[in-house]
Parts: C-alpha cells; structure tokens; sequence
C-alpha cells in the first residue's frame, strides 16, 4: 500500500525522475537464536505472501541481507533474534 513504511520507503531511494516504471517487493522474516538459508527459504515458501514475491518472474535484482542482535529491544523483548530481508527489484 502507498502508506505502509516499505512503501514510504522505496519511494524515496528506489524512484528516479524520468527513468521507466519499476516494481519492488520485499520479504522479512525473524526467528529465535538461529536461522540458516534453508530454514528462511521454507518458512518463505510456505507463506503464500511471501511465496508469491519469491516466485515472481519479474524479479531483475535481489539483495538479502541476514543480521543477528542479542537482547533485542522493542516487539523483540530482550530475545536474542536473527533477522532476514530479501529486497527484490525490477526495473
């Protein structure tokens, strides 16, 4: 949606005046303590939300980034978390 945070936020960095249309999708996922790339891509692929921006064929350009903080704060509680973003791009 145009009001949600991802959308505020690809809207500023991803736009470029006068350059052709673009699309832009994103993946987030977040376990307790540990997290390796085939448990991500199967909780990914057994969500049909996430499933659906995985397999989409348009997808030109991927990034994933994977981050591990201790004692995280806020709706994390003071878990020790792992956090993974997969950013999809076409242009």
């Amino acid at each position: 949606t145009p009001r949600s945070p991802f959308a505020r936020w690809i809207t500023r960095y991803y736009r470029r005046p006068g350059r052709r249309p673009w699309s832009a999708g994103e993946n987030l996922l977040w376990a307790e303590n540990s997290l390796d790339a085939e448990q991500a891509l199967r909780l990914w692929l057994n969500s049909p939300s996430h499933r659906r921006i995985l397999i989409g064929a348009q997808w030109r350009e991927l990034a994933v980034g994977v981050m591990h903080a201790e004692s995280a704060g806020g709706v994390f509680g003071g878990r020790t978390v792992v956090i993974a973003a997969a950013e999809f791009g076409a242009r």
